[in-house]
């Protein structure tokens, strides 16, 4: 990671960001795919997800949605390095950018969630077999 901390411009890590983009695209087309043709098509699996809960389980997940959208760290940098440099045009970008990310993370949980329903772990990568 020490290369990709050098550089003194956030601009020209544009293209390793695009790259990591990309790779999280491909990864959620992959979790819809598994959970459209595996998992969403057993029946069993379809009846134990639950959808709304009112006890305070659905408030664990609050931190993990907190931490992946902190991109304040970065919002000044960004800003500094923008051509067309006002707040309303900041706005726009934050908003198009946190509307992204929320769409991603939406898709990949209720699909993951689909896919694998009460045996959803914190990580997605652990529940995918390699050999199969």
């Amino acid at each position: 990671m020490l290369p990709l901390i050098i550089p003194k411009r956030v601009n020209s890590l544009r293209y390793f960001s695009s790259v990591g983009v990309l790779c999280i695209f491909y990864f959620i087309v992959c979790i819809i795919i598994h959970a459209v043709t595996h998992g969403m098509r057993d029946k069993t699996r379809q009846n134990s997800i639950v959808y709304v809960r009112a006890d305070n389980d659905a408030l664990q997940g609050l931190g993990i949605f907190m931490f992946s959208f902190m991109c304040q760290l970065n919002a000044f940098e960004i800003y500094h390095e923008m051509r067309t440099k006002s707040v309303f045009n900041f706005t726009l970008y934050a908003a198009f950018s946190m509307t992204c990310c929320a769409t991603l993370y939406i898709l990949a949980g209720y699909f993951g969630y689909a896919d694998f329903g009460s045996k959803v772990k914190d990580s997605i990568l652990a529940l995918y077999d390699p050999l199969n």
